[in-house]
């Protein structure tokens, strides 16, 4: 009995073989991920941000404001965080927060261009004399009001994807409250991740 198949029994194998090789090959091609070229245009993952209140030095918050009440952190909508801390009479606080506008960015382009849409809207919604600041993060903006013996320093700033505000309020001379606002923000810049990545 020879063990290699009549003519007829090699016909119907190699037939056979083509037809389940016809149906294999184009469903290893959609099951299997093969690189593409687009790959460097998609937005890569980034550290999250979770918590300001413990990320931001404690030391530094007890600095700008003495004797504090507990800091208040919290969520808001968009993946942007906050934190506050604030003193009882004569008020003193201090508000920081951060943000990614990135839940819906398909391209790293998109990102940047979200960023840089969320750093022009909070300089929009804030009242009074505004400043570029040179050295902070890749742009930024010192925005202070004076009412009566109190004075609010504001800043804005971009550092890539990553969007922060720092808000800070003091019953004392002007150029005080602009330094340290403008102190808090280097340092919240330096504890979160660099470029919003």
């Amino acid at each position: 009995m020879s063990l290699w198949p009549n003519p007829r029994e090699a016909s119907w194998l190699a037939t056979s073989l083509a037809l389940v090789l016809a149906v294999a090959i184009p469903l290893l091609a959609f099951f299997i991920p093969f690189p593409s070229s687009d790959d460097d245009d998609h937005p890569p993952d980034h550290t999250p941000i979770v918590d300001l209140c413990s990320w931001f030095p404690a030391p530094k918050a007890a600095e700008l404001v003495p004797d504090h009440r507990p800091p208040k952190g919290q969520t808001i909508f968009y993946g942007e965080v906050q934190c506050t801390w604030q003193t009882e009479a004569p008020r003193t606080s201090l508000e920081l927060s951060a943000s990614r506008m990135t839940t819906a960015a398909t391209t790293t382009e998109d990102e940047m261009r979200k960023a840089r849409e969320d750093y022009a809207q909070k300089n929009d919604a804030i009242e009074g004399k505004s400043e570029t600041v040179t050295g902070l993060g890749d742009e930024a903006t010192l925005t202070y009001k004076t009412d009566r013996d109190s004075t609010q320093a504001v800043v804005a700033a971009r550092d890539g994807i990553l969007v922060i505000q720092v808000r800070y309020s003091a019953k004392t001379n002007p150029a005080t409250v602009i330094t340290r606002a403008k102190e808090a923000a280097t340092e919240l810049l330096r504890v979160l991740p660099p470029k919003g990545h």
